[in-house]
């Protein structure tokens, strides 16, 4: 399991550090589609894309598994127990859906139309379906807060070995500037989507790729957009890092 888990962090990697060249590439204009659906894309290209893409799903649900299990080692019900466990589990369903995001594209292939525009249009469609829409903005808003706060904060430390003094500079700056850089692109989503629910009108809702081509149209936005790119790139980089010095080997311990 920890070589399963090792390998699903470097296939997160890889899969940001191509999200972040195409990102590049459409702060300068060309077309390219900036979120993991791309990346997949660009994965799937070769001789061995196929060989690739199964080896992503492998090693996505791989690491999922291993999130859960570690959450459950976790025994005791105080506070501080739950809080140990919400860690490991909330990100196994973050490489659940992943995983499946690689399944679905190895099984189907890239998807036609944007899946943001398509959940929108079906929850405006609904009774009080603009205030829906503007929770769920504000939901994925609040958690781009979170991922920029966890950058400044640095609190991902605490899962890497940082006794070796390259590691913890590694871990600090790739960490640092991907989480930041990870979190001002989600709450861009989250913004399109208050817009969305603003106007009832689901075209104005965006997914990753959206979002970093809003960010292109502001006042200098290619500079901006540029940032953010470096931000995934160097978040891919934070990755490869996990995938050698993570913690693993973390017994079952009780938590009062």
């Amino acid at each position: 399991m920890h070589i399963i888990a090792r390998a699903g962090f470097a296939v997160n990697g890889l899969l940001h550090l191509i999200m972040g060249s195409i990102a590049f590439a459409v702060a300068f204009g060309q077309e390219g589609t900036a979120n993991h659906d791309g990346a997949l894309e660009q994965l799937s290209g070769g001789p061995i894309g196929g060989l690739l893409l199964w080896g992503a799903v492998g090693g996505l649900w791989g690491l999922a598994v291993f999130q859960l299990l570690t959450g459950f080692v976790i025994r005791g019900g105080g506070r501080e127990a739950w809080a140990a466990r919400s860690k490991p589990l909330a990100r196994s369903l973050a490489y659940i859906g992943l995983g499946f995001l690689a399944f679905r594209f190895a099984i189907m292939g890239s998807p036609k139309h944007s899946e943001a525009q398509d959940i929108s249009a079906q929850l405006l469609a609904m009774p009080s379906g603009q205030w829906i829409v503007a929770a769920v903005g504000l939901g994925i808003g609040i958690g781009g807060i979170v991922f920029v706060v966890m950058g400044f904060r640095q609190r991902f430390l605490d899962d890497i070995d940082t006794s070796r003094t390259p590691v913890l500079w590694a871990g600090r700056v790739f960490g640092t500037t991907g989480y930041i850089a990870k979190g001002v692109a989600i709450i861009a989503i989250g913004v399109l989507f208050c817009i969305a629910a603003y106007q009832a009108d689901p075209e104005e809702a965006a997914g990753l790729d959206g979002a970093l081509a809003s960010l292109r149209d502001l006042t200098a936005g290619n500079i901006v957009l540029s940032i953010v790119a470096l931000g995934f790139i160097f978040f891919g980089l934070y990755c490869f890092v996990r995938a050698k010095w993570e913690r693993l080997e973390k017994p079952a311990r009780k938590l009062r």
